[in-house]
């Protein structure tokens, strides 16, 4: 019953982590702003390309009063998860494929969300 509230949370700690991350006053801007910047950063574009998915959905929820399946809520975590993972400064290695498999995974389903 909290769907919007949780969804807040879950785009709130993202950004919070983005602005540690980056200089980017993602708390301030709006999805397409914080996306902007993001951009600028250097990603890899197939990191980058998880970005616009999550914060679809979460502005979906929080402007547009969507209620999205259970499904679509339970990956919100896992999704903000793979972003940071993504995006944190480690020295592990780099597995273009997993990336790519998150990737297509995240990209079938909002294919599926609009279908």
């Amino acid at each position: 019953g909290e769907t919007k509230r949780y969804f807040i949370e879950v785009s709130e700690i993202i950004r919070t982590y983005l602005e540690g991350r980056y200089p980017i006053d993602a708390l301030e801007m709006t999805s397409y702003e914080v996306l902007q910047e993001l951009q600028k950063v250097g990603l890899e574009p197939e990191v980058f390309d998880l970005f616009p998915p999550f914060f679809s959905r979460a502005d979906l929820v929080k402007f547009a009063k969507h209620r999205p399946g259970q499904e679509i809520s339970k990956e919100m975590v896992p999704m903000a998860r793979l972003l940071i993972d993504e995006t944190k400064v480690s020295d592990r290695l780099h597995e273009s494929q997993s990336t790519a498999a998150a990737h297509e995974v995240v990209t079938a389903e909002d294919r599926a969300e609009v279908g």
